[in-house]
């Protein structure tokens, strides 16, 4: 007895991103998968904003003198798909 089956499948691994940054401009609420940076009662007056948060210390990114926060924001187009192949043939025993 033995099976010949070809297989393959599409669309794999999409979703949605959870989250919407937009656009890397000021003034504007960017909200992430791990954090936001949001508008404050100033109207970011001086182009700061004091309304701003993140969820782990990890985040927290020292380089070059700098203190800086990293926020991400994850998506996955649904448009992967495997390579076609057969299986293996299974034999009595």
């Amino acid at each position: 007895m033995g099976f010949n089956i070809s297989v393959q499948f599409k669309n794999l691994g999409g979703f949605p991103a959870l989250s919407n940054p937009g656009l890397p401009i000021s003034g504007v609420d960017h909200t992430y998968d791990d954090g936001y940076n949001l508008v404050d009662i100033s109207d970011n007056a001086g182009n700061l904003t004091s309304n701003w948060g993140y969820e782990n210390d990890s985040q927290h990114v020292t380089a070059n003198g700098r203190n800086d926060i990293v926020m991400n924001s994850s998506s996955s187009a649904a448009t992967a798909s495997s390579i076609a192949a057969t299986a293996a043939t299974m034999s009595p025993t």
